[in-house]
């Protein structure tokens, strides 16, 4: 089981990393270098790694799954529950959020330099995880993820499972219908522009979409304690390639938009198939490389497993200072630009959870002598 748990491990560490480079791309192409979207290797690029964030939800459902064996439906078990997830989500992503316009307001206030839009409006949007700096959509998704979790979990124990994701899917494509009808992409949007009504109509498929995700998390940690369980992930896995070749097929015959991206907010079933596809499929290989990983990646990709909340939030503090510094040279090589922002923003997030950590111990540390 703990060469199975380790596998997971890898699969976030990598996903983290991913994401990491996804938000390189889209900070280069909503902020400074527009010329990114001319180039077709890089937006294909950006769809490609999309599979992470689906990655990110199944490792954390199979996470939650198998630590919270006995979730349980009574008020104050719930309270208890939600109390631990939301500290462990919400006040991280407040703190960081504290830091980060502190940061950019003495930048401005010293250097004159807005390197990042600091209004009121942007500010709160950032900190209620909608619109804002463009990070909390993922926050907000893991916190909606924790509160669905004792239901999902009670559901998916005590009722036939393939009727509960038929069900789920059945609800999920009709929601996503309504929504498409009159598009509104919630995360593009800042607080005070949002109807209520559209809210809901966007929440409904976003919600579902993801949950249906969360749920193949239960299900890849139920398999992990049965016998043959390669032979099972693996028959997954062909599933998943068929059920993307299938909903693609769909999309190309009613001549929808197959960019990852434009398929995010909320996830459409392209989104997902595909997301589905390249994590399971990744699951095969790191189950086939173990060893060969376990001997010369397991520190890194541990270490992004472990620190992989905040490595995704001090990435943003990272893509703010080093994009525009990289925008005062001169690049004739647009893929050597992208390469050295991408190293330096996995050295700066690294850097900056090795002194976080290192802080956190010393307070710790001076806390205990003074007892």
């Amino acid at each position: 089981m703990e060469h199975k748990i380790k596998v997971i491990d890898y699969l976030r560490g990598l996903s983290i990393l991913s994401i990491i480079v996804i938000h390189v791309i889209a900070w280069h192409d909503n902020a400074i270098f527009t010329v990114y979207t001319k180039v077709p290797a890089l937006f294909n690029l950006r769809d490609f790694l999309e599979f992470s964030v689906v990655t990110i939800v199944i490792c954390s459902g199979f996470s939650l799954y198998l630590a919270y064996n006995k979730p349980s439906l009574n008020f104050k078990d719930l309270l208890h529950f939600y109390r631990k997830r939301f500290k462990r989500l919400l006040m991280p992503w407040w703190i960081f959020l504290i830091i980060f316009f502190s940061i950019h307001y003495v930048i401005k206030l010293i250097f004159g330099l807005e390197l990042i839009e600091l209004s009121r409006n942007y500010i709160l949007s950032s900190f209620f995880m909608i619109g804002g700096i463009g990070f909390g959509w993922l926050v907000l998704l893991m916190l909606v993820l924790s509160f669905l979790f004792p239901f999902l979990k009670y559901l998916y124990k005590n009722y036939n499972k393939s009727i509960l994701f038929i069900t789920a899917t059945i609800a999920y494509v009709l929601s996503l219908i309504i929504f498409e009808i009159e598009p509104i992409h919630v995360f593009h949007l800042s607080l005070d522009s949002i109807s209520v009504v559209s809210l809901i109509i966007f929440a409904i498929p976003f919600v579902l979409g993801w949950s249906i995700i969360c749920l193949v998390g239960f299900l890849l940690e139920e398999l992990y304690n049965k016998p043959q369980f390669i032979k099972k992930v693996s028959q997954l896995t062909l599933g998943f390639i068929g059920l993307f070749i299938l909903v693609n097929t769909i999309f190309s015959i009613f001549n929808l938009d197959k960019h990852m991206y434009l398929n995010k907010y909320p996830p459409t079933p392209e989104f997902l198939s595909f997301g589905l596809m390249g994590t399971f499929i990744l699951l095969i290989l790191f189950f086939s490389c173990k060893h060969f990983i376990h001997a010369h990646f397991e520190k890194l990709l541990s270490f992004f497993s472990s620190n992989s909340y905040w490595l995704f939030m001090w990435n943003a503090l990272t893509l703010s200072l080093f994009i525009p510094f990289l925008s005062l040279f001169e690049f004739n090589n647009i893929f050597l630009r992208l390469i050295i922002a991408i190293i330096l923003n996995v050295l700066g997030v690294s850097l900056l959870v090795l002194l976080q950590k290192r802080l956190i111990k010393m307070v710790h540390s001076n806390s205990e002598r003074e007892k």
